[in-house]
């Protein structure tokens, strides 16, 4: 099913013009582990979302991405680069706070991509239990202890064996 995302250049009359900022192809705009003092929304342009070697996303115009480090005040998740040139409205807490309180459209975007995006991952993840639960049976990825069951930890993000309750 696809869903039509919010753009969110729609909300460009709020941004500080002090806060566009323009990347190069291939630049990195922030990298996993930085500290997060805003969040973006891709005005031109695309940006690849990648963690180790495994793209996560291609970010283009309307999008945004770095919001979750901003609304939970946790590293960055991910590292980011500009896929091609392209210019990004940064929107810090401050402004962030402002469209909250006083757009509460802005918010709704902002959940239906966090929903949008927790449904992609649940998806993900139910196609990589099922590839696995299928390799067990056929044995081609060991097996499964009598007593025990597989498991998919978050933390680590591996499947693992774990005692049945």
């Amino acid at each position: 099913m696809e869903v039509a995302l919010p753009d969110f250049t729609k909300y460009s009359d709020f941004f500080d013009k002090e806060n566009i900022k323009e990347y190069q192809a291939g630049e990195y705009i922030f990298r996993m582990g930085d500290a997060a003092d805003c969040m973006f929304v891709v005005l031109t342009g695309k940006v690849k979302i990648v963690s180790g070697k495994r793209v996560l996303s291609i970010i283009e115009k309307g999008d945004i991405f770095g919001d979750m480090a901003l609304i939970d005040s946790s590293p960055r998740s991910a590292d980011t680069r500009a896929y091609s040139d392209c210019r990004l409205a940064c929107i810090d807490d401050y402004a962030f706070r402002f469209l909250v309180k006083r757009m509460p459209d802005f918010s709704l975007d902002i959940m239906r991509v966090m929903a949008n995006r927790l449904r992609l991952v649940n998806l993900s993840l139910s196609r990589d239990l099922k590839e696995r639960s299928l390799q067990i049976r056929r044995g081609d990825a060991g097996h499964v202890s009598p007593g025990k069951t597989t498991v998919y930890d978050f933390k680590s993000g591996k499947i693992e064996e774990v005692l049945k309750r």
